[in-house]
């Protein structure tokens, strides 16, 4: 089980500490309340490749994930002929918290910048307090979840 909140970035503070920076895309074979996606992640010097099953939505959800190697990647992404997100992530360590800071580079929404932070329980996440550079809560947004962002990358590249 994951519990996880998100939220929109106002401004990026110039004293973040970030210790590590990496480019993912995502693709999605299945969406809904339960999805389907493969990703890889790009970092300098190492490129990872996983499938993942996931369901629930909001601040707690189940996932399963399992490696995959590039070629299976890249033979799916070629069956799937869509278009992944991109996004370039961020860790952050911040009093105590793992972020992962996401802006995204293909959505349509220009400078969108989502963080968000996983919790070993439902207490630890109510307790947790946003610093002033965080914005709206998104957690129970599925207008900007990254499959519902997905979807509409593949409406927007395939006009009527």
């Amino acid at each position: 089980m994951g519990i996880e909140r998100k939220f929109l970035v106002l401004y990026v503070p110039s004293n973040l500490n970030i210790v590590s920076e990496y480019e993912i895309y995502q693709n999605y074979m299945a969406t809904g309340k339960e999805e389907v996606r493969m990703q890889a992640t790009y970092a300098p010097g190492s490129k990872d490749y996983t499938l993942t099953v996931k369901s629930g939505d909001g601040l707690v959800q189940e996932k399963i994930s399992t490696v995959i190697t590039g070629d299976t990647y890249r033979e799916i992404a070629k069956s799937l002929n869509k278009i992944p997100i991109a996004k370039n992530r961020k860790i952050v360590e911040l009093g105590g918290y793992t972020l992962e800071l996401d802006t995204y580079l293909n959505t349509g929404l220009d400078n969108l910048m989502i963080v968000g932070t996983e919790f070993d329980s439902l207490e630890d996440s109510y307790e947790f307090r946003p610093p002033a550079w965080f914005g709206e809560e998104v957690t129970a947004t599925n207008q900007l979840d990254n499959q519902r962002l997905w979807v509409l990358l593949q409406e927007d590249s395939n006009p009527p």
